[in-house]
């Protein structure tokens, strides 16, 4: 559950106006964004907070097919990573991707930037409901525990 909560208060950085400072030259996504809690948790090695930073920024560039998913992606890191890290980083961004869409296909470019955060960073990140629904963020809840 640390783990859902933690990627979760990532991706809501994602839909966050104040996230536009992309290295890409595309806009943000349109519509509302949904997120598979249960494939993003899988995307990351389960000891990941020992090999990355606490707090890691990814900017990426995609397409949005006909289904609202995001493909043919890019990602650039802003921090200087070691070469495990950053391999690490290209081989998830993809799987977090493949868990995001939007209720709005066919966007020829998107762009916009993803805070990853860990630890105590991740848990003060996390905005209340009502905040998350202002900005659009509906994560897919189908996976989590009763409690």
């Amino acid at each position: 559950m640390a783990m859902k909560m933690r990627m979760l208060a990532s991706l809501l950085v994602l839909a966050s106006p104040a996230s536009a400072d992309d290295r890409f030259n595309c806009p943000q996504p349109k519509g509302e964004l949904r997120f598979d809690e249960a494939a993003i948790t899988n995307a990351w090695p389960t000891h990941i907070d020992r090999i990355l930073p606490e707090v890691v920024e990814v900017d990426f560039r995609c397409r949005v097919d006909a289904n609202g998913g995001f493909v043919d992606c890019a990602f650039v890191t802003r921090q200087d990573l070691t070469e495990r890290q950053e391999r690490i980083v290209q081989k998830a961004m993809p799987r977090i991707m493949r868990a995001t869409t939007t209720d709005v296909p066919n966007q020829r470019c998107v762009a916009n930037k993803i805070v990853f955060r860990q630890g105590d960073t991740a848990k003060q990140s996390i905005p209340p409901p009502d905040e998350a629904a202002a900005e659009g963020v509906v994560p897919d809840r189908t996976d989590q525990d009763p409690a």
